[in-house]
């Protein structure tokens, strides 16, 4: 995996807060709405922190692949080995030979977040209407050449007008998050380099099932993809959870009034 470094040893370029935020405004947002919507697949990262039955943080890591235009993403545990899909809104667990022999299966279904698949509709859609929101711009080098890095923070709120974005924030509100940290690695020439998601939870909304933090990464966009789906009667299903807990998670965390619709 490459890893770009944003530490104090990479060469940066300090900005003003007026550059910074007129700078995406501008330029930048639109440059990386294209280079998102222009990146077709990508190799990923997945590292998420939980809390086990003692209370104790332990960290879970899986790698993989993913292809953006048909929404499905094969990933592989660091720690087990077992491999995990993402076909569009399901995510699949390979199950162990034992599970297996008992429910006659290869492949778990568990319930995923409804309003989200992976898609870079939303982030793209972030981004050319100004709901990412510019916090830090560094030029950086690379292993190749300088990177512009660009960090954006969206915000969960009530709601908007635009459909697209008003499905990310219900995203954001399901997992209990107040925001989410977006950071683009570009080219000086404008080309998709890195991305990374991060996001922490609040304490309140943080629970036994549900990783306390996750960062994804991708990168080297346009690698070549080939995912086999299984069948659907290679798949045993777990009944979704009625409700949506993450909606109760966020009233408690934000009753503010500047989160009604926009």
């Amino acid at each position: 995996m490459r890893h770009v470094s944003a530490d104090i040893g990479a060469y940066t370029c300090p900005m003003r807060i007026s550059d910074l935020r007129s700078r995406p405004a501008d330029e930048s947002a639109k440059r990386i709405a294209e280079a998102i919507e222009g990146a077709g697949s990508a190799r990923t990262r997945i590292a998420a922190v939980r809390r086990d039955q003692s209370g104790a943080k332990v960290g879970s890591h899986s790698s993989g692949i993913a292809d953006f235009r048909t929404h499905l993403a094969s990933m592989r545990s660091e720690e087990t080995g077992l491999e995990q899909l993402a076909v569009g809104p399901d995510l699949l667990h390979r199950l162990a030979p034992e599970a297996r022999e008992q429910v006659g299966k290869s492949w778990l279904r568990s319930p995923n977040c409804p309003y989200y698949a992976g898609e870079r509709a939303e982030l793209v859609a972030a981004f050319r209407l100004g709901v990412a929101e510019p916090k830090d711009f560094s030029i950086e080098d690379g292993e190749r050449e300088r990177l512009h890095h660009h960090v954006f923070e969206l915000k969960a709120r009530r709601s908007h007008r635009d459909p697209v974005i008003a499905r990310l924030y219900a995203h954001l509100r399901h997992h209990g998050c107040r925001s989410l940290t977006y950071h683009v690695w570009l080219t000086e020439d404008g080309r998709l380099e890195h991305t990374r998601e991060h996001v922490v939870l609040p304490l309140l909304a943080q629970r036994l099932d549900h990783p306390l933090a996750w960062t994804v990464d991708h990168w080297d966009f346009g690698v070549a993809v080939e995912i086999e789906v299984p069948g659907p009667d290679e798949i045993y299903s777990v009944p979704d959870d009625p409700g949506d807990p993450g909606e109760h998670r966020w009233a408690a965390l934000s009753p503010n009034p500047q989160d009604r619709a926009l």
